[in-house]
């Protein structure tokens, strides 16, 4: 089993990374490989809309989402995190799901097998961690939509200063199970 982590996060090191890693760690215990991704570490432009994966494999800007759309297609599961800005995932984390389009067929199939295991992990500054659940839904929505099977989304609230997720021991504990997790999932 291989699985692919990514982060968007810009700060080295903060609660969103800590929370992921807590996840990889799990799945780490039960013997599986996960490939992580710092993507705001990564040169990764924005989508053109010149169809150029509609007719070709592949994508027709060369960056550093390139080997990530290949990790995607070999993964039997993917964990993207992300702390909430203004309401939403990060600049860099959507860069990432925009790039997703190069996967998406011109019939709205993906060319991976449908049902690719998603974990999302959000953290957030807000202690209510049902302040942004309806931004939560849309985006579980959205990666449904592209076939993925959304098995989690992980929130972790309160977290404003670098090392608040890793004091939050429910959240680590229950990332640590949701990694384990994705080790028992059969494609």
């Amino acid at each position: 089993m291989k699985i692919l982590a990514l982060t968007g996060s810009p700060r080295k090191d903060g609660n969103t990374e800590t929370v992921v890693k807590a996840i990889i760690a799990g799945a780490e215990s039960k013997g599986t490989t996960v490939n992580y991704y710092d993507l705001s570490k990564l040169n990764i432009s924005g989508c053109k809309a010149c169809m150029y994966c509609k007719t070709n494999d592949g994508c027709a800007v060369k960056d550093d989402m390139l080997p990530l759309l290949e990790e995607v297609l070999t993964a039997d599961a993917v964990i993207l995190g992300s702390p909430v800005y203004m309401w939403q995932m990060t600049a860099q984390t959507k860069l990432f799901v925009d790039r997703l389009f190069a996967l998406l067929n011109p019939d709205y199939t993906m060319k991976f097998k449908e049902g690719l295991p998603l974990v999302l992990v959000y953290t957030q500054g807000q202690p209510n961690i049902n302040a942004f659940s309806g931004y939560f839904d849309m985006t579980a929505k959205m990666f449904e939509f592209l076939q993925f099977k959304v098995v989690n989304t992980l929130v972790c609230g309160n977290c404003r200063d670098k090392k608040d997720a890793e004091k939050n021991e429910t959240v680590i504990a229950k990332a640590k199970e949701i990694g384990e997790y994705l080790t028992t999932i059969k494609r």
